[in-house]
């Protein structure tokens, strides 16, 4: 069985160090380090009162913040306690008996399935460059009753066009076969709109479509996901979810987030320019071979013939640097990391510590 390991525990790593959590750099966890929204915090705090009460149990005004922000309507919405939430939430209410998983991936996916007793059927992403081969995933799906698709992909930060997931969908259609599109990173693209599939989730009667606003507006302490399927299909998933799931703080932080839309296109412009500059400095350095990602986050592949990534994490937590060990990966093994994009001199930071690192190696 897999293990259940994330980045991001920077508790564990503050008590493990000696450290004030404050006092670390957190590359392991996939936040954006620009947010959350300045509007955020005021929200909150304008809306204290509102603990006295029960949270809206159908999150109506979040829905309808994020049908505006998403294109589609509230009643394609279901919200939930994190996208995590969401993914056994879908396993659990489908029971799949049998689901395509791509590998390396999120591990949730494969977690889920086994928790119901259910059969992952893997299929290894190409070797090189980690691309998903969908003439096997075509082939593949009458074998199956779901499939996982990660786009862009945690952790190799690959994207799949739209062009290569219609034939997925509309093959899995006639199969019956539901198809989960986790698109939890899709909000760093600046062309978002020409790679979801929410307006296919909407419309299709075996296509949903998972977000997150953990990530991009970093809300990971409040924990909020949401899955875009047709109204039909969201209706009775909305029957058997539980109530109150998602809390009176994360609803308001969630609408004061969505609309803030200068924070938006800031973000996704810095972020795309910190990634460019992380990755051609990772890329000058020797014994590291940096993916191309279109996410907010980069696989280094060590090439080091005695480092290895847990050794790795364990000198940069000495340097007050997280961070993620990508060894825990299905698909993956000890030479490879995940590192996130963070700010200019963050990244800079991490940069030194690397190139200190390999030279005393």
């Amino acid at each position: 069985m897999l293990k259940r390991d994330h980045g991001g525990d920077i508790w564990r790593t503050a008590a493990e160090s000696g450290r004030l959590p404050d006092e670390l750099i957190d590359f392991s966890s996939n936040i954006n380090p620009y947010g959350p929204p300045s509007g955020v915090e005021k929200a909150i705090v304008a809306s204290l009162k509102g603990i006295t009460h029960y949270p809206d149990p159908e999150s109506r005004k979040l829905r309808e913040a994020l049908a505006d922000y998403l294109g589609v309507s509230p009643s394609n919405i279901l919200v939930g306690n994190g996208s995590a939430d969401l993914i056994h939430f879908l396993v659990h209410r489908f029971r799949p008996r049998r689901v395509l998983i791509p590998s390396p991936t999120f591990c949730e996916y494969e977690l889920a399935v086994e928790a119901i007793g259910g059969e992952v059927v893997y299929l290894d992403l190409m070797p090189g460059d980690f691309s998903l081969d969908t003439e096997t995933v075509l082939e593949r799906l009458n074998e199956v009753e779901m499939i996982f698709l990660c786009n862009p992909n945690n952790p190799t930060g690959n994207l799949l066009p739209r062009v290569r997931l219609e034939p997925i969908i509309e093959r899995a259609e006639g199969l019956d076969v539901t198809v989960v599109v986790d698109e939890a990173f899709m909000d760093f693209l600046e062309d978002r709109e020409d790679h979801s599939l929410i307006k296919e989730a909407a419309r299709r009667k075996d296509v949903l479509v998972l977000g997150s606003l953990t990530k991009f507006f970093a809300l990971p302490g409040l924990r909020l996901g949401y899955v875009v399927g047709r109204e039909d299909l969201i209706a009775k998933l909305a029957l058997c979810k539980e109530p109150w799931s998602v809390n009176h703080f994360a609803q308001i932080a969630g609408v004061a987030a969505l609309s803030d839309e200068r924070f938006i296109a800031r973000s996704r412009k810095l972020i795309a320019r910190e990634r460019e500059s992380l990755y051609e400095d990772l890329l000058r350095m020797d014994h590291l071979k940096p993916r191309p990602s279109q996410a907010n986050f980069i696989l280094v592949e060590l090439e080091h013939p005695i480092l290895n990534s847990t050794r790795l994490r364990e000198d940069l937590v000495r340097r007050a640097i997280m961070i993620r060990d990508c060894s825990s990966f299905r698909g993956l093994g000890e030479k490879f990391i995940r590192v996130a994009v963070r700010s200019e001199t963050e990244n800079e930071r991490l940069v030194d510590a690397l190139k200190q690192i390999l030279e005393e190696e």
